[in-house]
């Protein structure tokens, strides 16, 4: 670890017992900027001195060495330092220049922008560079060209941070307004603003998770999560925002810009920016509202819903602006989206209900005498909305900005529903028009007070919308079981528990293994893996221990870095064939259960997906197998699951035609027109529409097993269940597939009689 500073220039740290192993003397004045590259371990130092020093050797050893110096270069102090892989050097200056050195340092390039000192820097691949500094700018550069791609703009002071989102996902700053800011490389103007209780952020950085960390003017750092169950207690949540709204803009500010007399009173129309701030001359005092808004493809709106359209799949969204009728933008939403006629006044409805406050709140306007307009004294925007009445996915907050959108309590969702993964969603089609529908549970697990998987609990249908219209096949994307349905923590908590229980030993850095091993976004290396494996081994005697267990694992599907260590060929068969096992019949349902769901996920990456499809005799054997008799509907969607998957999967890579066949056989098996559960029959139809299609061989197959004779009964069955919109759906599927088979029969005899009258010589 490397610091630098104003009394002790640069200090080299180990950075786990923090003891100090060197320190570089040779600027005159405070070290200002810092660069590394990992690969050479160049250490790259700018100073107030106006002067740049590379120092080379090993990490952390006293006989690290100056072995460049580039002065007379900067007419003022070097404040930002970048690095590139071949050690090339790029300066910000406070002279207001960019410049480019090579590893010996000479100067290479000079580029010219911004319009005031430049505070910050940070390389991207593709020889990219953004900038920021006292301009209030962020500029992106093509260094091969030395030319300005993209300005962004949205801060109101100077601007001392950027720091890239992981994955390329976009970036933050921070900055002398009390903000650190979240833009997108789409946009010029910053998607999300937080809010901080202290005027200036001095640094900030995106860390691997996608957390962000920000250091400020008051001393302290502080960590923003979008992960829910990262998040800081309620009463700290709630102190960090009263502390937020504690800061007040000084009066002598106030007297600089504006009249307090002729101060708008209230907040009639939407803010023309993200973060856009606006003084408010409110009866307890002066009140600044920010504003923030949701955004949907390019363009912005008061309302995003969402809304599930069928099971395992990513819920449609229903943007809708205050200004808009709601049954044109029901309508827009059914055309975009091929839905039945019959949901636009549901749905029209919903959207009636869910904004009516923010309606009436907007028709509102309180009309002084002699009070007009009300521009923005910070940000030069006109007209807002207060805090309650935000039609926005996130709310204004009072005094002191927006609340904060990673932790705060006070986001803005219609009728104050939950958010997060287990939020409701909007379920067309179920006669309720409100959005307080409850929670959906993805998993039986969800079972309240306790943690057993196999207890019997019926999943709660997410959504229950018919597509008369609907292509059903093929299918592209996979189906999942990824929501924590007890919560992470509950997992871990409960085998931790039953662990104790039993006097087994878990460490707590295993348990915080275990946790990790459930985010999806986590970066996880073999020892982490086998941290999960050493547990398994302490337990595997005890089945109550193992359904916890087993769930982890499950999620752990989920993230690239553990699939790609576990299914490496190196250890591929180490890991199948345990899991494998898990499915024999005399194993607990609820261990079936779970450990069908981890096949299912393996589908979530390619590289899942393609070991699946190599071993995916055995795995269906396997889990076909290990279906009891009269199994429960969780376990039977979970194999409908895994099949569809499956088909998806020998469609995408190109299976060859007796693993298709082989898969058929599967499907068809279990493709019954005395199945009552309606979402297994979907899933299956589903899958075999997808593997037949366009395939004469595999129709052909098929309607040698008679399975278009089944598919007629199931639809001759559930097409009379017209008031039951989920039977006409599985009916109006199985229809389709009989199309299918009879398409490619019927092209198969016309070839054949063509084969046998042979080509016309009658010479017409």
């Amino acid at each position: 670890m490397v610091s630098i500073g104003r009394r002790r220039g640069i200090r080299a740290y180990d950075p786990i017992s923090s003891e100090e192993k060197a320190s570089y003397v040779g600027h005159a004045q405070c070290v200002s900027a810092l660069a590394c590259n990992n690969k050479t371990q160049t250490v790259v130092s700018g100073s107030w001195d106006k002067n740049v020093k590379v120092w080379k050797g090993k990490w952390g050893s006293p006989e690290k060495k100056c072995a460049v110096t580039i002065s007379g270069q900067h007419e003022g102090s070097v404040l930002a330092i970048g690095l590139l892989e071949d050690d090339r050097i790029i300066t910000g200056c406070a002279d207001k220049l960019l410049r480019i050195f090579n590893a010996e340092g000479k100067i290479i390039k000079t580029l010219q922008g911004h319009t005031d000192v430049i505070q910050s820097l940070t390389i991207l691949p593709d020889e990219r560079l953004l900038s920021t500094g006292n301009d209030m700018k962020i500029r992106l550069w093509n260094l091969k060209e030395g030319s300005i791609e993209k300005e962004f703009a949205g801060h109101t002071g100077f601007i001392y941070c950027v720091s890239l989102m992981p994955r390329n996902k976009g970036f933050i700053t921070s900055g002398e307004d009390r903000s650190v800011r979240v833009w997108s490389w789409d946009s010029s103007e910053p998607t999300e603003t937080i809010m901080l209780p202290a005027q200036s952020a001095w640094a900030c950085t995106a860390l691997t998770m996608g957390d962000i960390a920000v250091s400020l003017s008051d001393g302290t750092v502080r960590v923003f999560t979008y992960r829910e169950r990262f998040q800081a207690p309620a009463e700290e949540v709630a102190a960090f925002e009263e502390s937020v709204a504690a800061m007040k803009i000084p009066a002598k500010a106030l007297e600089d810009k504006m009249d307090v007399s002729k101060l708008p009173r209230s907040l009639p129309t939407a803010g023309k920016k993200e973060g856009a701030t606006i003084m408010i001359n409110e009866p307890s005092g002066v009140v600044a509202y920010q504003w923030t808004k949701e955004k949907f493809g390019d363009k912005e709106y008061d309302f995003v819903f969402s809304v599930d359209v069928e099971e395992g799949r990513p819920a449609l969204k229903l943007p809708y602006n205050l200004t808009e009728d709601p049954w044109r933008a029901a309508q827009k939403f059914i055309n975009n989206n091929a839905l039945p006629l019959t949901y636009l006044e549901e749905v029209a409805n919903f959207i009636i209900s869910n904004t009516a406050e923010a309606r009436e709140r907007q028709a509102v306007q309180v009309v002084e005498p002699g009070v007009v307009g009300g521009a923005d004294p910070l940000t030069g925007g006109s007209g807002y909305r207060p805090d309650y009445t935000a039609p926005t996915s996130r709310t204004q907050t009072k005094k002191g900005g927006a609340a904060d959108p990673f932790t705060g309590s006070g986001a803005y969702t219609p009728d104050d529903i939950p958010t997060g993964p287990n939020a409701p969603r909007y379920l067309p089609g179920d006669g309720t028009s409100s959005a307080s529908t409850k929670p959906r549970m993805e998993n039986p697990e969800d079972n309240p007070g306790r943690y057993v998987p196999d207890a019997g609990v019926e999943e709660t249908p997410k959504y229950n919308i018919v597509f008369v219209d609907k292509k059903f096949f093929p299918e592209e994307k996979y189906l999942f079981f990824d929501d924590p349905a007890p919560g992470v923590d509950k997992i871990v908590n409960m085998f931790s528990k039953k662990c104790f229980e039993k006097g087994i030993e878990i460490e707590e850095e295993q348990l915080k293994t275990l946790s990790m091993l459930c985010d999806p976004e986590s970066v996880l290396t073999a020892d982490d893996i086998f941290v999960y494996f050493m547990v398994q081994m302490k337990t595997h005697e005890f089945w109550d221990i193992k359904f916890p267990l087993i769930d982890i694992l499950r999620l752990a599907m989920l993230n690239y870095s553990v699939v790609g260590l576990l299914c490496h060929e190196d250890r591929v068969k180490e890991f199948l064939r345990p899991l494998m096992r898990q499915l024999q019949v005399e194993k607990p349902a609820a261990v079936q259960l779970l450990t069908m769901r981890c096949f299912v996920n393996l589908f979530r990456h390619e590289i899942g997906a393609k070991v699946a499809l190599e071993h995916f005799g055995e795995i269906l054997t396997r889990t076909s197998e290990s279906l009891p008799i009269s199994p429960k509907s969780n376990l039977k969607q979970a194999h409908a699951s895994l099949l569809l998957n499956f088909a998806i999967a020998a469609r995408k890579y190109g299976a060859n035609v007796d693993t298709k066949l082989g898969l058929l056989q599967k499907i068809c098996e279990k493709i019954s027109r005395n199945e009552a559960d309606l979402k297994v029959q979907i899933r299956l139809i589903i899958a075999l529409g997808t593997l037949i299609h366009q395939d004469l061989v595999l129709c052909q197959g098929a309607d040698g097993i008679g399975i278009r004779e089944e598919l007629l009964e199931i639809q001759n069955l559930l097409k009379r269940r017209s008031d039951d919109k989920m039977a006409v759906n599985v009916a109006s599927c199985a229809r389709k597939c009989i199309q299918e088979i009879m398409k490619s029969l019927q092209s198969i005899e016309n070839s054949m009689e063509f084969e046998t009258a042979g080509p016309s010589t009658s010479g017409t």
